[in-house]
């Protein structure tokens, strides 16, 4: 396949609350096959949280975890990773 046969659509979500499926734990999430395209979700409310509690860990959460789900999306993978962010 050549580089202009293949496109990738990405849309983010920021919400905030609790998602029905989803992990009380998540950050973020990826939903990799939907029609519009794929989607990476980042649950703000507890990104904030977790920055609050944290602060120096900021520019890491802020980096790593919408990183995180752009690999799922790349890689085709969905649904929740045992190990989380590394």
């Amino acid at each position: 396949m050549s580089g202009s046969d293949w496109s990738l659509w990405l849309v983010f979500d920021l919400r905030s609350g609790n998602v029905k499926g989803r992990s009380p734990d998540a950050l973020a999430f990826a939903n990799v096959y939907l029609h519009e395209g794929s989607c990476v979700t980042l649950l703000m409310d507890r990104l904030k949280e977790s920055v609050e509690r944290n602060p120096e860990t900021t520019g890491w959460l802020l980096g790593q975890v919408p990183l995180h789900e752009i690999g799922n999306v790349l890689q085709r993978i969905e649904g929740r990773c045992e190990t989380g962010l590394r």
